[in-house]
């Protein structure tokens, strides 16, 4: 037997030897519902407050209940058929601030409020906004106006100065 609850509170309290998550969610009147939050291995998510709980009665217990899922109530669900989309929220007001989305074709999407980072079947990758790539190899950038239009490779190219050419960029520490 299970109900539907909307969540109350969530505390986090040591069980034995092991921290879990408690959730509090009333169904409505006097009818409250607490019980251990599961959710699949590899996987940490806390519900707010106003997501619904859905609480299940544990067999062979008296009585008690484990929480064995939840709905975010304040963002319609976006992903289609084969994805996975994840996604963090304020803890204040509910509102997405981070979204990784993996998707049918094979596109993983990352993104938060300043930028987003695509990777592509292909292998290609994309970063939407500037920023400071720090990890070794040559990366070509795209520039569309040349001249000619084209990729550029960030270890080789050099610029044009008064006839003459500038070396390699210099590394930044």
């Amino acid at each position: 037997m299970g109900l539907r609850g909307i969540i109350a509170e969530v505390t986090r309290i040591v069980r034995g030897s092991v921290t879990v998550s408690d959730v509090r969610a009333n169904s409505g009147g006097d009818v409250n519902a607490t019980g251990e939050l599961y959710q699949p291995a590899g996987e940490d998510a806390q519900p707010l407050q106003g997501d619904i709980a859905l609480m299940h009665r544990a067999e062979g217990t008296s009585g008690e209940y484990d929480c064995v899922g939840f709905v975010d109530t304040r963002n319609a669900p976006q992903s289609n058929s084969g994805e996975k989309r994840m996604y963090a929220r304020n803890a204040t007001t509910g509102a997405i601030v981070a979204t990784v989305w993996l998707k049918n074709d094979g596109t993983v999407v990352v993104e938060n409020s300043s930028g987003s980072m695509e990777l592509k079947p292909s292998g290609e990758f994309t970063i939407n906004t500037s920023g400071k790539i720090t990890s070794a190899g040559d990366y070509e950038v795209f520039n569309p106006v040349g001249p000619p239009p084209g990729w550029v490779s960030l270890v080789s190219h050099t610029h044009p100065v008064s006839g003459a050419a500038t070396g390699p960029p210099t590394p930044v520490p």
